[in-house]
């Protein structure tokens, strides 16, 4: 895959699509992690997803179009024989709010977790809310 050009320092912090081309823009992500994404990872600032080497040519596409609206971003593709990575990083100003910017990439991945997490403990809490720590231990029975 060829090299991703450089972040644009001086690009608004912003999105700018407009709301039905984002909710569409959203929704082809969302179904790209739900039909090729292998894992992800947030890193500080940086979001590693792994995907099938099949969704090579969707993932290029992909980019092209987010390094147009979202200029602010840093998109870096690896292409390995059994897998292709999308490194996704945020500029520092954006620290806080970077897990809100990478939602969609995951799609249900997260849901999918805390779904899981739910079901397999005694007292229904999930491990991102910690929920059960906070309770009496008679409310945890």
């Amino acid at each position: 895959m060829s090299p991703q050009p450089s972040v644009d320092p001086s690009a608004p912090m912003a999105c700018t699509l407009g709301p039905q081309d984002l909710r569409q823009r959203f929704a082809a992500i969302r179904e790209l992690a739900h039909r090729a994404l292998l894992s992800h990872e947030q890193v500080g600032l940086t979001l590693r997803l792994r995907y099938v080497a099949t969704a090579a040519a969707d993932l290029e596409r992909l980019v092209a179009l987010e390094q147009d609206c979202c200029a602010f971003l840093r998109f870096d593709l690896l292409r390995q024989a059994d897998e292709v990575g999308l490194d996704i990083t945020a500029p520092s100003e954006a620290d806080e709010f970077a897990p809100l910017l990478y939602a969609h990439f995951v799609g249900d991945a997260r849901a999918a977790a805390a779904s899981q997490a739910e079901r397999s403990s005694p007292c229904a809490c999930t491990s991102a809310a910690s929920a059960c720590e906070s309770r009496p231990a008679e409310a945890k029975r």
